[in-house]
């Protein structure tokens, strides 16, 4: 059961609901598998949600939560769990404690007496399979109705999947960049060659298009399209591994990584057009897709592939942040 497709990150994926007074045994015990650092994997309450209990990643280690009659506590550690193996989950109770198993192997307790609740973000880009929950036998059911359940591939590797159904959008004043006098550098690494759809685009805060890159694979070119006036220019993607591109006020530089040979760079010609000041007033930067004009989040030619990073000035972007598609996978790809 794949774990990041939710489209209201605040609700469940399933659910069950149990008369605890037909609970056998109070422990449950699941795989799990996860690039993903932080999330949910399964919250429980009573009384109304008045207690509550929360099993989550945070920082990759496992964290427990529970809220008693006016007592909030938690506890996090154990090993890091978000490196894209399955792991042997078992959650069971202990007089007052609540104690995580992990492979076999005592990973972490909380009870009453743990420290305060830490905040976390609940969406969690990971695969459960072979639960079995309280020995409950009551079926799980989808949250929102008519969404089916997204099987988890065979084999994942670290990455940002993009299955052409739709991109992730930032607003440029939450990247953190102070001004653009020394260049904004974006860089995506992956199997280019084997990309499909708009890489990235950026508007300004006036929506005219900044930048625009996109691969074809019928052809194996890389076609970047900078500046308004429009400036394009082509350029083979075999073997290409690394992209990079530097914006700045009146110019755009750009790097093509090939791990077998010399890199190549080309420097665009400079423009009138104040881009950089204009990306970073009110301007936005979508993975995946083509931005459309206006405010709202519509956009075309969507991204097929797997970046494998996404970084703006050497800090890597955290998709979840993002205003993002469903469809897409933050922080793991499938293996083909």
């Amino acid at each position: 059961m794949y774990l990041g497709q939710q489209t209201n990150t605040w609700r469940p994926l399933v659910k069950t609901t149990a008369n605890l007074t037909d609970v056998q045994s109070l422990k449950s015990t699941f795989e799990f598998r996860t690039f993903d650092p932080e999330g949910v994997l399964f919250y429980g309450d009573n009384h109304s949600g008045e207690e509550w209990f929360v099993l989550a990643l945070n920082g990759g280690v496992p964290e427990m939560q529970i809220v008693k009659v006016d007592i909030l506590v938690s506890v996090s550690g154990g090993p890091r769990l978000d490196d894209g193996l399955w792991h042997l989950m078992a959650i069971s109770t202990e007089g007052k404690f609540v104690l995580l198993e992990v492979d076999g192997s005592k990973a972490l307790m909380v009870g009453l007496h743990s420290q305060m609740v830490e905040e976390f973000r609940p969406a969690m880009d990971g695969c459960v399979r072979g639960g079995r929950w309280l020995d409950l036998t009551t079926p799980w059911e989808m949250e929102e109705e008519g969404v089916a359940l997204r099987p988890c591939w065979d084999r994942i590797q670290r990455g940002s999947y993009f299955p052409g159904s739709g991109f992730a959008v930032f607003n440029t004043s939450a990247l953190n960049i102070l001004d653009g006098e020394d260049g904004v550098k974006i860089r995506v690494e992956g199997e280019l060659a084997q990309m499909d759809g708009t890489v990235l685009s950026i508007r300004g805060g006036d929506q005219t298009l900044i930048l625009q890159v996109e691969i074809t694979n019928s052809t194996q070119t890389i076609l970047v399209k900078f500046g308004s006036p429009e400036v394009t220019r082509e350029y083979a993607v075999h073997k290409i591994k690394a992209l990079e591109l530097t914006i700045y006020q009146h110019s755009l530089l750009l790097w093509l990584g090939d791990p077998l040979g010399d890199p190549a760079v080309d420097s665009f010609p400079k423009i009138n057009q104040n881009v950089g000041q204009n990306m970073l007033s009110g301007g936005r930067l979508a993975i995946g897709g083509l931005l459309g004009e206006g405010e709202d989040a519509v956009g075309s030619n969507f991204l097929v592939g797997c970046l494998e990073k996404i970084s703006v000035h050497g800090k890597q972007l955290d998709l979840d942040l993002a205003a993002k598609d469903a469809s897409i996978s933050s922080y793991s790809c499938p293996v083909r």
